[in-house]
């Protein structure tokens, strides 16, 4: 087996439960000031591109959830148009978009 891939076939709860419970580790008024800050929602990308499992930490601001819906759906293109695949290589990629309080929205 290549480097960072196992046997384990993950299911979308699994993923959104370890998800869960790393958001569940924050201080609760750190998010209740980073609200009352931000003019625009922020959501997440959480994404898992075959090998690596990157948690979005950060996010970013959108005006809404439609646009943060196009703006995932732009770097789902981008990860397909610059994948180096081989003849018998297949690209398996997944993304969660999830909003400020960590409810998961769209997965693709």
């Amino acid at each position: 087996m290549a480097a960072g891939v196992t046997d384990k076939l993950w299911e979308i709860s699994d993923i959104v439960a370890l998800i869960e419970a790393k958001e569940a580790d924050k201080p609760a008024g750190a998010r209740a000031v980073q609200e009352t800050l931000c003019l625009m929602p922020r959501f997440y990308f959480d994404s898992h591109d075959g090998t690596l499992l990157t948690h979005d930490g950060e996010g970013l601001e959108f005006a809404n959830v439609g646009d943060a819906k196009q703006a995932l759906e732009q770097f789902l293109m981008g990860m397909v148009r610059n994948a180096k695949l081989k003849a018998d290589e297949r690209l398996a990629v997944w993304v969660i978009l999830r909003d400020e309080a960590g409810k998961p929205l769209l997965k693709q």
